[in-house]
């Protein structure tokens, strides 16, 4: 097996570092689809009155 170059490795590096970026942005975007839906799930228990201990109101 032959050594691999600078250059082969950048690009290597390049990818995967633009793979995890990807997958980073995926997941900031999973975390604001929670809160939006623990805003709508908050607002409908406090519509029928039931309180939300403190613990839990902050996702």
């Amino acid at each position: 097996m032959k050594k691999k170059n600078y250059k082969e490795r950048y690009e290597e590096l390049h990818d995967l570092f633009n793979e995890f970026l990807s997958d980073h942005r995926l997941v900031l975007e999973s975390i604001g689809e929670l809160r939006a839906e623990n805003e709508i799930l908050k607002g409908i228990l406090l519509k029928y009155g039931i309180e939300i201990p403190t613990k839990y109101v902050d996702f």
